[in-house]
Order: C-alpha cells, then structure tokens, then sequence
C-alpha cells in the first residue's frame, strides 16, 4: 500500500510506489495520482491534498501547479476560484487582484457602469445615472437635462413653451 502523495506503479508486477508530480495529489493507499481541480493546485510533489487557488486569483484549469493567474481589473475571485467575477452593475475596479465584489467601488452619483467595468462613466445631457441598474437613463417624455453627469429623474425639468422631448 502506498503512502499519502504516491500512487502504485501500474506497469510494474512488484508493488512499486510513484511519486505524484506538482499539479496532482493522492490519499494513502490510492492506485493512481489525481490532478487537482480547477480553483486548486499544488506546487509541491509527494502531495496528499491540493491547496485553493489565493484570494484575487483564479485556477481555472486542471492539474496545475501555480498560484493561479491575478483576477484582471473589473473582476475579482475569492480563494479556491475556478474563474474571476465581474465586478457588479455601477461599480468599478480599476486595478487587478480583487478578492471580493466588496473591493469593487461605487461609481460617484452621475456616473454608472456595466459589470465587469474599470471606470464608471458619466451620464450624457439627457440622460440619468439610475443607480439601481447602474445605467444611464433618458429622462422621461417631456422633461429634458441640459447637464451630463445628474444622478435622479428630479434632475429632468419640464422643456419650456415651444420645446419638446421624445424620450
């Protein structure tokens, strides 16, 4: 039987022992060594578990034996991730290796952004910064703002006499 981090040889009629490689591990007594899955690695041979991958990191394939590659910015990944999130409507990361949606920043009133974004940008002249959805919204039909940047429905007035808006 072997031990934890071995596996037994399958080509040899003596009972033979194989080092499992970086990248694999195996429980005592195993016949065959496993590769670690997505989200782990291990970097060290003769292993028995595999380690997840580091906060603001991600392993998304198997068998390896790194770290993980850095979560790139607007994304971010917890330890153990398979594959980095985007960061959520209206916030922004704007440098790479986040941990958590918790690192990610709120865009500023007036301005809003897509998941997955680095910056937030602001709303145009006719338009508003719904902070709900993280989209810039046409102010409604009849009411216009002259300004970009505005962060409520409130910030659209009524058009003067002689004027109109079809949005």
């Amino acid at each position: 039987q072997c031990e934890a981090g071995r596996a037994l040889r399958s080509n040899s009629d003596a009972a033979t022992c194989d080092v499992c490689a970086p990248g694999q591990y195996s429980l005592r007594g195993s016949t065959q060594c496993a590769a670690c899955p997505p989200g782990q690695y291990q970097d060290a041979a003769e292993s028995s578990a595999c380690k997840p991958s580091l906060a603001g990191h991600y392993v998304a394939e198997w068998g390896s034996n790194q770290a993980g590659s850095t979560c790139p910015a607007g994304r971010y990944a917890a330890a153990g991730g398979a594959e980095c999130a985007a960061c959520p409507f209206d916030t922004y990361r704007s440098i790479t290796g986040a941990a958590s949606a918790s690192d990610c920043t709120v865009c500023p009133a007036g301005e809003s952004s897509s998941p997955g974004s680095v910056a937030c940008a602001e709303c145009q002249a006719g338009r508003w910064a719904d902070g709900a959805t993280g989209k810039c919204v046409n102010c409604p039909a009849g009411r216009a703002v002259a300004a970009t940047g505005k962060s409520s429905a409130e910030d659209c007035i009524v058009c003067e006499i002689g004027h109109w808006s079809h949005e």
